[in-house]
């Protein structure tokens, strides 16, 4: 193979998911990529720039050991690249929990008759001094697990989309040269 003479670009084509240990990539959920250097499929793509001026598809690791040279730029793109598709994907979630929580919430202020302008965190059981999102948390828990969604037990807050969409700017001024 021709030797490596500049990294055009990492792009990571996995899903990535609200697990456990936070936001992580579903693997086999990306686009595969036949690799220019081992033949092997790959998730994430390194574009090269060749020195005979093709430009090809490898994957990430594979570039990293091809171009020595390249090792550390190419290491850092994937970070910037990983780091930007987590934070996007959290985004995502939080979108995707809202409007569930929205649909929820509306089934509640339905079955118990609780009308629009009062808050739903602030909403009563019957005529008891009990809480109703605290009456329902393992009802909220079940709903939300069987929509493969994390349990929030109060719906996301603006602070937590600003917050989101803050670190998706400052991981995108950070973009590697």
């Amino acid at each position: 193979m021709t030797a490596i003479v500049r990294l055009v670009k990492i792009v990571d084509t996995r899903r990535w998911e609200l697990g456990a240990k936070g936001m992580q990539p579903v693997p086999g959920s990306g686009t595969v990529n036949v690799c220019a250097r081992c033949g092997m499929d790959h998730e994430v793509h390194a574009h090269v720039e060749l020195a005979d001026g093709r430009m090809v598809v490898m994957g990430d690791t594979c570039a990293t050991r091809e171009a020595d040279h390249l090792g550390a730029a190419i290491k850092t793109a994937k970070a910037h690249t990983l780091s930007l598709a987590k934070a996007r994907a959290k985004l995502a979630a939080l979108e995707t929990l809202a409007a569930e929580w929205r649909r929820y919430e509306a089934t509640i202020r339905s079955e118990y008759g609780i009308p629009d302008h009062v808050a739903f965190a602030n909403a009563r059981v019957g005529g008891t001094t009990a809480n109703l999102a605290n009456h329902l948390t393992r009802r909220t828990e079940e709903h939300f697990a069987a929509k493969g969604l994390s349990t929030w037990y109060l719906p996301p807050q603006a602070c937590d989309f600003a917050s989101a969409r803050k670190a998706i700017e400052r991981i995108e001024k950070k973009r590697p040269e």
